[in-house]
């Protein structure tokens, strides 16, 4: 075997160090979920009472959990009274170790009040 220079290697020569591991990216924050209750939860939660399951905060996004029988009438509710006028996305979450594993997702966008609402 060569070196570089083309002179053959000396064998009584120790290896280069190596370069220790590169540090690991550091953890994003973990932001932490805090209760809402403003003008929309409290008028929310005067129409439709224990349907309404929790109301929180996330980045200073609204959700809301409601309870599953009532999903349509909170939906139409949401975009005829309250202006959600847009269904941005619509999807299903699978948690594998839960009793009920399937979580359904709206989020909603009312053009009007430039919020989003999951």
């Amino acid at each position: 075997m060569s070196t570089p220079s083309g002179k053959p290697a000396d064998a009584s020569e120790p290896a280069a160090p190596r370069k220790p591991p590169a540090p690991a990216a550091p953890k994003p924050p973990v932001v932490l979920q805090t209760p809402l209750d403003n003008e929309f939860v409290t008028r929310f939660r005067a129409k439709f009472g224990a349907a309404l399951l929790q109301a929180m905060e996330d980045r200073k996004q609204a959700i809301l959990v409601v309870e599953r029988a009532r999903l349509m009438e909170i939906a139409l509710h949401l975009r005829d009274d309250e202006k959600f006028d847009m269904l941005s996305d619509l999807t299903v979450v699978d948690w594998p170790k839960r009793d009920k594993r399937f979580e359904v997702v709206l989020n909603v966008y009312s053009f009007a009040k430039n919020e989003r609402l999951r």
